[in-house]
């Protein structure tokens, strides 16, 4: 096994689908829930030879079940945000360093290094949940800067410019984590945020009205002067994140595909198009690689998808809510 995670880092498109046929038959024989779904889908490591003959997991099962490859106890595990009075999807974490380490992979190939830049994170609802694998993961970025201007802020203090203003003195890159309300709560406040590199995760988290992604842009460049924004795409059963850089197309980092399935028949995968995501995720190797999300969009030929909503009847989820038109 740490054979595998150590060579996660060395997957190229050449080697991909060797790579995930492999974790296809370790899961297979490993996890029984997973096992039990191929089989109902006649599926099996004799007639499975491409990525989309590969069944996906419905992101629903973390909901109701332990989903796990791996005879090792959990060290932690992190739950979905969710919305009040609906089930949570439930992450068993194995190797919280690995999580963070595959969090650090994909963030630096996509911006700068940890140790060289400034981390600033405004996720108020989040703090609250010790479970929140956001949370873990942006803890861990502002611990490794090394900087004493890395740290967690709210948009309700007074002095959140002074602290901005200050972080900049370091002449650092500065990367601000945060979720939609925190940012329109942050544009009441006309700061200029000019040389900040905003990471926009998503989510109105039930504090108002959903707007699109390029709603949100134009006022954070109108009130804040903001040009450098991006954005993070994230889930709780996902170990793995895709960033778009000035963009709203995400780039997934080498071990990660995203693959389209057809709305009216959802065992019709091709590798690019349009309708709702499965995800191979093979850092995922100790829960399930496969899985099936609620999440619709777009994927290009070249592996880069767009986010373009929601599936029917789905939850809304915290950290990607923003709907583009």
């Amino acid at each position: 096994m740490q054979n595998y995670k150590n060579d996660i880092f060395k997957i190229t498109d050449c080697n991909f689908k060797i790579k995930a046929l492999e974790a296809y038959r370790y899961q297979y024989e490993q996890n029984k829930i997973y096992r039990q779904y191929s089989q109902q889908l006649h599926r099996n490591p004799d007639n499975v030879h491409h990525l989309t003959d590969i069944p996906f997991l419905p992101i629903d099962f973390f909901k109701h079940s332990d989903v796990y490859s791996t005879c090792n106890e959990p060290q932690h595990y992190f739950l979905s945000s969710g919305t009040t009075g609906r089930q949570r999807s439930k992450h068993l974490m194995f190797d919280l360093n690995f999580y963070h380490h595959i969090c650090k992979y994909c963030f630096e190939q996509r911006f700068s290094p940890l140790s060289e830049s400034i981390i600033l994170a405004l996720l108020p609802g989040y703090t609250e949940n010790p479970h929140s694998s956001l949370i873990s993961m942006v803890k861990y970025f502002v611990e490794s800067t090394g900087s004493k201007h890395s740290q967690f802020i709210s948009p309700a203090d007074n002095d959140v410019e002074m602290k901005i203003r200050h972080a900049s003195e370091e002449n650092k890159p500065i990367y601000l984590f945060s979720v939609t309300h925190a940012l329109l709560s942050l544009c009441k406040k006309k700061i200029d945020l000019n040389t900040i590199h905003i990471i926009e995760t998503g989510g109105m988290k039930g504090m108002g009205k959903e707007i699109t992604k390029e709603e949100l842009f134009e006022k954070l460049q109108q009130d804040l002067h903001a040009y450098n924004i991006h954005s993070e795409y994230g889930m709780t059963e996902l170990l793995s994140q895709a960033y778009a850089v000035r963009s709203y197309w995400y780039t997934p980092p080498p071990w990660m595909k995203v693959l389209i399935r057809e709305l009216n028949d959802p065992f019709h995968v091709s590798t690019h198009g349009k309708g709702a995501f499965n995800i191979i995720d093979l850092a995922n190797i100790e829960t399930c690689c496969f899985i099936e999300t609620q999440d619709m969009g777009m994927v290009n030929p070249d592996g880069l998808f767009y986010v373009s909503g929601r599936t029917d009847h789905s939850d809304v989820r915290g950290c990607n809510l923003l709907y583009l038109t």
